[in-house]
């Protein structure tokens, strides 16, 4: 039996804990939402994993209580570093942890203040809802891929793919994770600001005007920064569009997490995903109006939340 910590309570975090919850592996979740916490302890999980739906009764709190052999960090870029340091006294030395957030930063926020050695990056494509109070509705399986943060993790990186196999989620090990954290970045830096801004689901992306223009924009602007800072391994302008093109299909009536945080007023992830290409971008002395001009627009229709602003 495996022991899974859940760092962030939120859509993807209860997707995990109900896939290895239900497979008979110990789940403790950590929030920093005392509220929260105290209603998913007492009134259970929900989890709709397909059709039919399951009540977990998991250990959730505010504060580590115990060490685990898995930590998932199921949180926003922003929160990474506070999490990271949360979630710190739950491992130990034979644990494995693994950031599973969106967005560009997020590695090197938890390799500031993790063991290396014991660190995985992971990305994904299932998908999620959580509905207040206690239900979490999986919307997608997508593949999952695993890298170590460095090369004396691979094992674990390919024990963690191999588990998630055998609970009937796709998953496999990669040697680098930078590639696939960049590839899951360019669709969601077209994805996400465009559908929250539209506020429409991920389906109806397609069909808005300037969906193609735009959103091509935004990845030639991301793979002439990534072809110099040195990220080999990415699919060409087309194919990526294509990409987006077949997420935005296989989570049609998916809210994207952005348009969530706007519509609740939370901050979003916007600097980590097309703030941080244009940031870049300055840095490399190459242009990024796409990215730049989408930045601002999420943030001054976010800006009755806790948004940052744009560096």
């Amino acid at each position: 039996m495996t022991r899974l910590l859940l760092v962030g309570a939120g859509a993807l975090g209860c997707v995990f804990a109900g896939f290895f919850a239900g497979a008979g592996h110990s789940v403790r979740l950590l929030d920093n939402d005392a509220k929260k916490a105290e209603i998913l302890s007492r009134h259970g999980l929900r989890c709709c994993l397909g059709k039919e739906e399951k009540r977990f009764f998991l250990p959730c709190t505010t504060t580590v209580e115990a060490e685990a052999d898995l930590i998932f960090f199921c949180v926003k870029s922003f929160q990474m570093a506070e999490a990271a340091e949360l979630a710190a006294p739950a491992l130990g030395k034979e644990s494995f942890a693994v950031s599973w957030a969106n967005g560009l930063g997020n590695a090197e926020a938890l390799a500031a203040r993790l063991p290396q050695a014991q660190l995985g990056i992971a990305t994904t494509r299932m998908a999620g809802r959580f509905l207040p109070p206690n239900l979490d509705v999986c919307t997608g399986l997508g593949l999952s891929e695993i890298a170590p943060y460095r090369p004396e993790a691979m094992a674990r990186a390919e024990a963690l793919a191999e588990l998630m196999r055998e609970l009937g989620l796709p998953a496999e090990a990669a040697a680098d994770w930078q590639p696939a954290v960049w590839r899951k970045l360019l669709c969601n830096a077209v994805i996400n600001p465009l559908t929250a801004l539209a506020r429409i689901p991920n389906g109806e992306l397609p069909g808005l005007p300037e969906a193609e223009s735009r959103g091509r924009a935004v990845l030639r602007e991301a793979l002439a920064i990534a072809a110099a800072k040195g990220i080999s391994g990415l699919p060409t302008e087309d194919e990526l569009w294509e990409e987006t093109l077949r997420i935005c299909r296989m989570t049609a009536q998916n809210h994207g997490s952005m348009l969530a945080d706007m519509e609740a007023g939370r901050q979003t992830e916007i600097l980590s995903v097309n703030g941080a290409l244009a940031a870049y971008g300055r840095e490399l002395g190459i242009p990024a109006p796409a990215n730049t001009a989408l930045t601002e627009a999420v943030l001054a229709a976010s800006s009755g939340s806790k948004e940052g602003t744009a560096a």
